[in-house]
């Protein structure tokens, strides 16, 4: 990690690429661009890289398929922070059967570890992103198709300063809300799409602001001896412990058997009325810590402590339309477009916020692509999205929201936005071969094919 912290402080600075957002998605894009030469600022509005894994004890590998940066990342946590010390042999990047879940520090050590290691990046935490650089396009008939350029970003510095600005050829928004998207103009959507919207049978006629319901993790340890608790007093929210193939309430039985001593919760899963509001997330918060209470109280009563997450978990917020809208017709057909740069192979999972019936549905879906195009916002240069905010329907959103598919996401889009800013082109006029030579992308590599 390269570069003075103190000179942050005021003024502004520049990069090739900037990426808001140090978390799954944002740091295999900071780690892609600086492999392919571009100086990065990465920029994280917490005091630690990571998210969600880190502040939502989101911590459980899920999803897939497992490639890339991400496949590099869930080897050394294998290699240096299984629960029980023990590396997983083979372990064939997670993909052996079983559950694998770490402690969040052991996220946040791998973040740096890697971060580390790229003299190109430069690491600013605690940095909020208030706003945008934009500068105005040209002609509609002009290089720049007349949309407005994002050309940095200002960053929340001393209270009651000046903010500092931060100037690129490409910004990065991996901040998993979208905000960025919105900031800069563009077309964003949150909530159900309607039939009209994409054409998709499954949606409703009429348009609401109902997204998937957040939950509140939380991590049990043992610290006294004594009896397991009796599992028929919880009233919901499913757990984990390492290296088991079940979860949720098929482990309870299993797991008082082998008592492991330390699990991962899904302790209590809430509406939120707004999750692009702050507030409205927080007051999300403390109805799940109340709904947690008595849980957390028996498992105290029964020799463990509860490590509660500093942050609930938000499943989904806005989505920014891109130059292709990804369907869940791309998921039904295994739709592999000339420009994919990233692979899914998980089905629906919208957590009950629509009525589409998932478990039928996943019966006929398919592992599918997610193209390049849905990483470009319409109406915007200079700006690419990452992570579950890029360019899709909400059916389609709760399939590649999941971890290792918003990395490969995140990973495409610091190529992307490196060979963008390298040869001085626009973002729309990047090789798509040579990107997904750089990504190692072809159709053999598709699950199913």
């Amino acid at each position: 990690m390269s570069g003075d912290m103190t000179q942050f402080t005021s003024g502004s600075r520049e990069a090739d690429v900037i990426v808001v957002g140090a978390g799954p998605s944002g740091i295999p894009a900071a780690i892609a661009a600086a492999r392919c030469g571009a100086r990065v600022i990465l920029l994280e509005e917490d005091s630690l890289p990571g998210g969600a894994p880190v502040d939502m004890y989101v911590s459980m590998i899920c999803g897939g398929p497992r490639r890339g940066i991400y496949s590099e990342i869930i080897n050394y946590l294998n290699e240096n922070h299984t629960l029980d010390r023990q590396p997983i042999i083979p372990f064939n990047d997670g993909e052996d059967s079983c559950n694998h879940w770490y402690l969040p520090y052991a996220y946040a050590d791998a973040a740096m570890h890697f971060i580390n290691k790229e003299p190109n990046i430069t690491l600013l935490t605690n940095a909020k992103v208030t706003g945008l650089i934009t500068e105005s396009g040209g002609s509609e008939g002009s290089e720049d198709g007349g949309r407005s350029r994002v050309a940095g970003v200002l960053v929340e510095a001393v209270p009651g300063a000046p903010p500092l600005e931060i100037r690129a050829k490409v910004t990065i928004d991996a901040t998993g809300t979208g905000i960025l998207g919105e900031l800069a103009g563009c077309d964003v959507r949150y909530g159900a799409d309607t039939k009209a919207d994409f054409g998709e049978e499954w949606a409703p006629s009429e348009k609401d602001n109902v997204v998937m319901p957040c939950t509140l993790m939380y991590i049990t340890q043992r610290l006294q001896p004594g009896p397991m608790p009796d599992f028929g007093e919880f009233k919901g929210g499913g757990f984990v412990e390492d290296k088991l193939n079940k979860w949720a309430s098929s482990a309870y039985d299993q797991a008082l058997q082998n008592d492991k001593g330390i699990y991962l919760h899904w302790g209590a899963t809430v509406a939120c009325e707004d999750t692009r509001d702050p507030m409205a997330v927080g007051k999300a918060y403390l109805k799940a810590l109340e709904t947690i209470k008595h849980n957390a109280r028996v498992w105290y009563d029964h020799g463990f402590t509860v490590h509660i997450a500093p942050k609930i978990g938000v499943r989904e917020c806005r989505r920014v339309i891109g130059e292709y809208v990804l369907t869940i017709y791309d998921m039904l057909d295994g739709a592999y477009h000339h420009d994919t740069v990233a692979i899914s192979s998980y089905g629906l999972d919208t957590w009950g916020s629509t009525k589409v019936g998932d478990k039928e549905l996943n019966k006929l879906v398919k592992p599918y692509g997610i193209p390049y195009r849905a990483l470009i916002p319409k109406g915007a240069e200079g700006l690419l999205i990452a992570g579950k905010s890029i360019s899709g329907s909400r059916f389609v959103c709760s399939s590649y929201r999941v971890q290792p598919i918003v990395a490969q996401i995140g990973e495409a889009a610091g190529a992307a936005a490196a060979l963008a800013a390298k040869a001085g082109l626009g973002l729309r006029d990047v090789n798509v071969t040579k990107l997904q030579s750089i990504l190692r992308i072809d159709e053999s590599q598709m699950p199913g094919k």
